[in-house]
């Protein structure tokens, strides 16, 4: 099934609920000085902030359990548990999605296929144009040209791909 329906409703949304995250770990991080034991300390929601901003900061890296696990200061079962619990989704399916939400906003900028493969995550962009169809339901080159005619040719005017096939 399609990651989504309306690009520009749950982008905006994802955004909204982005921004009011870290906000909110801004302000507690300005507030206070944070050591290892503080991290243990706070509700579980809270503790996934920090892995939530790492995630959306690094989607073109490593973002394997254990990483992201590390970064909670629970075990990877634990992590896996707490994370499933209050996103409602695996730590694997929450990252593949933040990458392919990243790869459709770099497509409707007219981004090269091969540059937004790079950027999301993906060494090689067939790898890519393969998870990308798989999560969204249409290959990257496909998403480009059905949403560019319902919102616009976007900031790059019609440039394509040069050649390039996803």
């Amino acid at each position: 099934s399609a990651l989504v329906e309306d690009p520009a409703r749950p982008l905006a949304y994802q955004a909204r609920v982005n921004e009011a995250a870290f906000g909110l770990l801004t302000t507690l991080d300005a507030e206070a000085a944070w050591d290892e034991e503080d991290l243990f300390s706070l509700p579980e929601q809270l503790r996934l902030l920090p892995v939530l901003q790492y995630i959306e900061e690094h989607l073109d890296g490593d973002l394997s359990s254990a990483t992201l696990a590390g970064l909670s200061q629970w075990s990877s079962s634990r992590f896996f548990e707490h994370f499933q619990k209050h996103m409602g989704v695996a730590p694997i399916d929450y990252v593949r999605r933040a990458r392919m939400r990243r790869a459709q906003v770099m497509l409707l900028r007219g981004e090269p296929v091969a540059v937004v493969a790079r950027e999301s995550g993906y060494r090689d962009p067939f790898n890519f144009s393969r998870a990308f169809t798989r999560v969204c339901g249409i290959r990257p080159s496909g998403y480009r040209r059905t949403h560019r005619l319902v919102h616009g040719s976007g900031p790059h005017g019609s440039r394509s791909d040069h050649g390039r096939s996803s």
